[in-house]
């Protein structure tokens, strides 16, 4: 009986130490498409530091929402399209409706009148001048498995749209209150075009001067590399996640080379082809992705 207790006592003081040891980390891993990596707090919709960025003081929130279809969308007050100036409401508008159309188009159990779940964006600012928009989903995955080669990985706004469940639903968290208040990406739009170019903002005209942007264009343009039609692939064949996290997404499934042969292909002994995928070693990453690949950043994928 001694022996029963003891062991029982043991188990509960192991599982205490894991609890402890991952509370800075309860997701193992957060990272946007470009592979940069944020903690819990940093993709919590009530954070004053939302993708590290200071917005405000100590619980100060974005308070300038939109509710468009299966999606909210939060603008950081601070910025110039957040703010409560005609000019921000012309970006919200915009923005909003891309959003709302998107919703229209898709297909998903989030549509269901008793489904309550929402898909939350983080809106702001273009943190450079270079481009005229960005925007990634975000990606939760376990940090390090034994076999680095898991295969092809939904972001969160897939996982949401298809499933029509939270995509933080049963993801352990750590001192904070709901899944349902988590970013599943972010669209970053930049008020200060390059080369004195301005901003169409008109939705249902197609006139615009050889100076202008089309702001609706520009918004689904990023919102499709938000749904998931961007790559993983980095320069060395690898995952930009790192080759200790070889994931890929569905859409790098579909890449072939100008051949047609497939830049991905499954090592898998069983008949499970999403599993132990990694590049084809039948192709050289330098020559089908080319130098151009190499200088690819986050600021030169629009």
């Amino acid at each position: 009986m001694k022996k029963s207790i003891l062991i029982y006592c043991l188990v509960i003081i192991k599982l205490s130490i894991y609890s402890q040891n991952n509370l800075d980390k309860p997701f193992h891993k957060i990272a946007d498409a470009f592979g940069n990596t944020f903690s819990q707090q940093e993709i919590y919709t009530l954070s004053n530091k939302p993708f590290g960025k200071t917005i405000g003081s100590i619980g100060s929130i974005s308070t300038t929402t939109c509710s468009a279809g299966y999606f909210v969308l939060h603008y950081n007050p601070n910025s110039v399209i957040g703010s409560t100036s005609t000019i921000a409401l012309a970006y919200q508008n915009t923005i909003c409706q891309v959003f709302s159309d998107i919703s229209n188009f898709i297909v998903s159990p989030l549509s269901a009148s008793t489904n309550t779940v929402k898909i939350h964006i983080y809106c702001d600012d273009a943190p450079t001048s270079d481009y005229p928009g960005l925007a990634s989903p975000l990606y939760v995955y376990p940090n390090g498995p034994t076999n680095p080669n898991q295969g092809y990985i939904q972001n969160q706004i897939e996982r949401g749209i298809q499933s029509g469940v939270d995509p933080f639903a049963n993801l352990s968290l750590s001192g904070l209150p709901s899944s349902s208040n988590f970013y599943s990406g972010y669209v970053y739009i930049n008020p200060n075009l390059p080369n004195s170019a301005t901003w169409n903002f008109a939705i249902n005209s197609a006139t615009q001067t050889s100076s202008q942007y089309d702001l609706y264009t520009v918004v689904l343009h990023e919102a499709m590399h938000a749904l998931g039609i961007v790559t993983q692939i980095n320069a060395n064949g690898y995952s930009k996640f790192g080759q200790a996290n070889n994931y890929f997404t569905y859409y790098d499934k579909f890449l072939k080379s100008n051949n047609q042969t497939p830049l991905l292909v499954s090592t898998s002994t069983v008949s499970c082809l999403n599993s132990d995928v990694v590049w084809n070693s039948a192709l050289s990453p330098s020559v089908v992705l080319g130098s151009l690949c190499n200088s690819i950043t986050s600021s030169s994928i629009l």
